[in-house]
C-alpha cells in the first residue's frame, strides 16, 4: 500500500498551477528500496514550458501557487480529529474500509494536491535561465544559486535537534527533576519527524537513550554545537545576501526564488505532517490485521483495493502472489510510448555499466570534500554511516534525517534544487550533488571519491590503495611505578588483542606502522608474524611526551582537556602541541608513498589531534569518544590533503 501510495503521489497535479505534467511514471519497490521515475524527455519538456511561465512572471501562476502553500489543510485535520475521536473496532467490516479509503485518499489529495517536483524543476529552470545574466561562469552561478535559494526557516530536522540541545542544557542548569516527563513532550511532538512514508516512528526510549548520551558530553559540548548550528545559519544568511544584491534589479527573479524557498519550506512541512498521518493508518491497518488474522507484515504487500475486497469478501491474496511481491514490484503509467521511451524504461530495470571515473550532477549546496562512500537505500542503513563520510542515496526523505547530519556530503539520484537532499545540506553547510543518474549503482560501499559540488563533480579516486587503518592500543596495565611510555598491556588488554587477532580482520593490509611503545608495539609484532606483514617503528606517532612530568594523580581528563585545548591554565611540563602537529606532517610526508593499505597502531591523544577534523568532531568529544582498540579507517588522500593545508575542504 505504501508503493502505491508514493505512485499515486507522483502521478498527482492540480491543474490550476501546473497544467504540464508526468504522463508516464514508473514506480520499482525492491524490499523497503522504493523508487519512481518518469522519462527525461518529459523532465524537459516540463522544465522548458512550464519554466517558461515563471520567466515571464506570469501573474495567475504565482497567486495559484501562492493559495496552495498558505492553505491551512483544514479538511485533513477536521479528518484526524474525527478519526481520534472514533472506535475504530466498533466499525463493521464496509464501514472500517470507507475509513481506510477516505484516509488514504484525503491525506494524498490535501498534502500532495500537486507533485511539487514539478514545481521545482519548472522554478529551477527559470532561475538557472534567469541568472545566467548574472553569473555567465557556470560554477559560480550553481553556486550564487545553492545561496540565494537557502531558507532562514529552520527544517523540521534541524528544529527538532536545536530544540532537544536547548532542552538538554536546560535540565542539565537547572537540575530538572521531571527529564522524563519533558522528554515525553519532545517525544509526542517529534515522533513522526523520521516516519514520512511509513518508517516507524521513533520510541520514547530512543530519546532517553540520546539525552543520556549526549549529556554526557556536558553544558559546554552542548553550547558548542548550538552555537555552531546558529554560526551555520548566519554564515549563510551572509552568503545569500552577497548574491540577492547583486540581482535586486530583477523583480521577477527575486520573486520566483522566493517562492523556490517557500515551496521548498513546504516540502519539508507536508513530509512532517504525513509522518504524523502514518499513526492513524497503522491503526487502521493493525485493526484490519486483527480481524482477519494476517500479519501485519503480510498486509503491507496488498494494494488498497485488495484490502477493501479482503473486509467485504474475505478474498486473502496467495502465498505466491506475496512472494512476488517481496522479490520486487513495478507500477506504472502509460499514456503513450515512443519506442526510445521503451529503452529508457529498459534501462531503469537493468543496471548500467559504470563508464567514467568522473561523473557529474547538480550542485545543490557548494562545497568539497573527500571521503568514504557509503549507499543509503533505506532507514535500515543509518546505522552503517560513520560521522563525515559521503551519504549516497536515491533520495533523502524524513527517516534519512540521522544520516545527513552526520555525513559529509551527499549525492543523490533524485530531487531537485528543492528536494529534502538539497534544502538539509545548504542548512548543514555540506556540499551536495542532485540528479546524478544511476549513481547508487555506479558507486559501492567504502569506495573513496572527491565530491566537489562547486563544479559538480564527483571523482573517484584510487580506491586500491587509498586507505590506511588506525588502531588505538589496547588497555594498558597503569604502573605508576613505570614511565608511561613503558607500560605494556593488562590482561583486559591482551585479551581484547587475541580476539580481534582470531577474527582474521586484518588479512588484507600490507603494512604495519607503529608506535614504539610497548603497549602498541606488542600488537604489531603478532600481527606482523601471523601474516607475514613487515612491521615499521615510526616514532613520529608516539603518544604525546609527558616524561617530564611523571604519573599524574590528579583529574586526569580534566588535564587532556586542557591541554588538547591549548589552554593557557595547563601547567604541566607535557610535549607542546605544536610540535605534536609537526610529527604528524612528518608521518604524512612518510606514508604519501605508500602504494597499498596500511595499518598504524598509535594513541588516544596522538590519534585525537590527527583525526578529529577528518572525522568533523569536537576534539575532546573525540578523545573521549575513542576506545582502547577501536579501529578508525580513512581516506589516505583526504587525510594528506587536510594536513597539507591544515584544514578540511
Amino acid at each position: 500500500m505504501g508503493t502505491e501510495f508514493l505512485f499515486d503521489l507522483y502521478n498527482r497535479y492540480y491543474p490550476d498551477v501546473n497544467s504540464l505534467r508526468f504522463r508516464n511514471t514508473i514506480t520499482c519497490c525492491k524490499g523497503t528500496e522504493i523508487t519512481t521515475y518518469a522519462p527525461q524527455e518529459e523532465w524537459n519538456f516540463i522544465a522548458r514550458w512550464f519554466g517558461e511561465k515563471f520567466i515571464r512572471g506570469d501573474e495567475d501562476i504565482w497567486n495559484e501557487l501562492d493559495r496552495y502553500i498558505e492553505d491551512p489543510k483544514e479538511r485533513l485535520f477536521r479528518m484526524i480529529n474525527k478519526i481520534n475521536k472514533t472506535n475504530i473496532q466498533e466499525l463493521d467490516d464496509i464501514g472500517l474500509g470507507l475509513l481506510l479509503i477516505d484516509f488514504h485518499y484525503t491525506v494524498l489529495t490535501v498534502i500532495y494536491k500537486i507533485n511539487l517536483v514539478q514545481i521545482e524543476h519548472a522554478l529551477s529552470y527559470a532561475i538557472d535561465s534567469m541568472c545566467k545574466k548574472y553569473f555567465s561562469n557556470e560554477q559560480e552561478r550553481c553556486i550564487a544559486i545553492a545561496s540565494l535559494l537557502y531558507s532562514e526557516e529552520s527544517t523540521i530536522g534541524v528544529s527538532e535537534e536545536k530544540d532537544f540541545l536547548e532542552l538538554i542544557l536546560n535540565c542539565m542548569k537547572n537540575n530538572s527533576n521531571s527529564v522524563y516527563d519533558v522528554i515525553k513532550k519532545h517525544h509526542d511532538k517529534y515522533k513522526y519527524v523520521h516516519s514520512a512514508y511509513g518508517a516507524n516512528a521513533y520510541t520514547h526510549n530512543y530519546y532517553i537513550k540520546r539525552y543520556n548520551r549526549l549529556s554526557e558530553k556536558g553544558c559546554e559540548e552542548i553550547e558548542k554545537k548550538l552555537t555552531e548550528l546558529n554560526e551555520k545559519t548566519n554564515s549563510m544568511i551572509i552568503e545569500k545576501n552577497t548574491y540577492l544584491e547583486k540581482i535586486q534589479d530583477n523583480k521577477i527573479l527575486l520573486k520566483n526564488i522566493e517562492f523556490s524557498r517557500r515551496v521548498g519550506v513546504l516540502r519539508d512541512k507536508n513530509k512532517a505532517l504525513l509522518g504524523k498521518t502514518t499513526e492513524i493508518r497503522e491503526n487502521i491497518l493493525k485493526e484490519i490485521s486483527n480481524r482477519k488474522n494476517i500479519p501485519m507484515k503480510i498486509l503491507n504487500y496488498y494494494f488498497l483495493s485488495e484490502l477493501c475486497d479482503l473486509l467485504s469478501d474475505n478474498k486473502v491474496l496467495k502465498k505466491s502472489i506475496i512472494g512476488e511481491r517481496k522479490r520486487g514490484l513495478v507500477l506504472y503509467r502509460k499514456e503513450f510510448f515512443t519506442t526510445k521511451t521503451d529503452e529508457a524504461y529498459k534501462e531503469l530495470i537493468y543496471d548500467r555499466k559504470m563508464k567514467s571515473d568522473n561523473i557529474s550532477g547538480v550542485c545543490a549546496s557548494s562545497g568539497r570534500v573527500f571521503g568514504v562512500v557509503k549507499i543509503i537505500k533505506s532507514s535500515k542503513d543509518i546505522n552503517k554511516i560513520n560521522r563525515g563520510e559521503i551519504m549516497v542515496a536515491h533520495g533523502t526523505d524524513f527517516d534519512l534525517i540521522n544520516a545527513m547530519q552526520i555525513a559529509g556530503g551527499i549525492i543523490t539520484e533524485e530531487g531537485g534544487i528543492l528536494s529534502h537532499a538539497a534544502v538539509i545540506s545548504r542548512e548543514l553547510r555540506i556540499p551536495c550533488l542532485i540528479g546524478v543518474e544511476n549513481i547508487t549503482k555506479l558507486l559501492k560501499d567504502g569506495m573513496h571519491v572527491e565530491l566537489n559540488a562547486d563544479r559538480g563533480t564527483i571523482k573517484i579516486k584510487n580506491n586500491k590503495n587509498g586507505k590506511i587503518i588506525f588502531l588505538r592500543h589496547f588497555k594498558p596495565n597503569i604502573d605508576k611505578n613505570k614511565p608511561v611510555a613503558e607500560w605494556e598491556l593488562d590482561e583486559e588488554g591482551q585479551r581484547a588483542m587475541d580476539n580481534m587477532i582470531k577474527s582474521n580482520k586484518l588479512k588484507s593490509i600490507d603494512k604495519i606502522f607503529t608506535s614504539p611503545e610497548p603497549k602498541a608495539r606488542i600488537t604489531a609484532d603478532i600481527i606482523g608474524k601471523k601474516y607475514n606483514i613487515p612491521v615499521v617503528d615510526c616514532h613520529e606517532i608516539s603518544e604525546v611526551d609527558r616524561s617530564k612530568a611523571g604519573f599524574i594523580e590528579e583529574d586526569y581528563i580534566e588535564i587532556v582537556k586542557s591541554y588538547l585545548t591549548n589552554s593557557p591554565e595547563f601547567r604541566y611540563e607535557w610535549e607542546n602541541i605544536d610540535n605534536v602537529k609537526r610529527r604528524i606532517r612528518k608521518f604524512i610526508k612518510r606514508i604519501n608513498a605508500e602504494k597499498n593499505t596500511i595499518f598504524v597502531i598509535s594513541h588516544g591523544m596522538f590519534l585525537s589531534i590527527l583525526l578529529h577534523r577528518y572525522f568533523s568532531e569536537n576534539i575532546i568529544n573525540f578523545w573521549k569518544d575513542l576506545k582502547f582498540g577501536q579501529i578508525l579507517e580513512v581516506d589516505k588522500n583526504r587525510l594528506i590533503e587536510m594536513w597539507k593545508n591544515d584544514r578540511i575542504y
